[in-house]
């Protein structure tokens, strides 16, 4: 599993007609088996800073397998499942957002559906703009936690970025020490 691929399934219950001639058309009612994932984020500095995120990703399992003659579909994980990394792209074409803006990564993944015992190391870039100035890009990683990501179902995390969220605090200066400035009339 890459994050690209999904995967549905659907049932019908078979019956057998008394003459062939009374077999009616199928119905078919098709239901996705994964987890579809997005990540937004929200630009909350207080300055005129604007934000770009790019290289978003998420790092789930790659091998589970599920029982679909059970009344209620579960999914469990390999013994032999490895990490993989979800690759989402960038936040909206990596274009600056402003102060209050959401920016949405250009991409959907799907994932394996878990309980909420699993963790999901999740990593993105942040360059932040002073005007036209780029600043630095700061390397940041989070952990999804205590989240079921459950059948058929789609979630959109949003990512509130500010100063004090990536160790950016502002620079403040306090009050400075005052002293006379002399300068020696006859230095030896």
């Amino acid at each position: 599993l890459d994050g690209t691929d999904d995967l549905i399934y659907a049932e019908q219950q078979v019956t057998t007609p008394a003459t062939i001639t009374a077999m009616a058309p199928v119905g078919l009612s098709f239901k996705h088996l994964l987890s579809k994932v997005r990540f937004s984020f929200k630009n909350m500095f207080l300055n005129n800073e604007t934000l770009v995120v790019t290289d978003i990703k998420m790092t789930a399992k790659n091998k589970a397998s599920i029982d679909l003659t059970q009344p209620t579909y579960s999914w469990v994980f390999d013994a032999a499942a490895q990490d993989v990394v979800l690759n989402f792209g960038d936040a909206k074409s990596a274009q600056n957002f402003q102060i209050g803006q959401v920016a949405s990564c250009d991409a959907n993944c799907l994932t394996i559906p878990a309980d909420n015992t699993k963790e999901y190391a999740v990593t993105f870039n942040v360059t932040v703009y002073h005007g036209d100035q780029a600043g630095n890009t700061i390397p940041v990683s989070t952990t999804i936690k205590g989240v079921e990501f459950k059948i058929g179902t789609q979630y959109n995390f949003t990512v509130e970025l500010s100063g004090d969220a990536m160790g950016l605090k502002p620079i403040e200066f306090g009050d400075p020490i005052v002293e006379e400035w002399v300068t020696p009339t006859n230095p030896e």
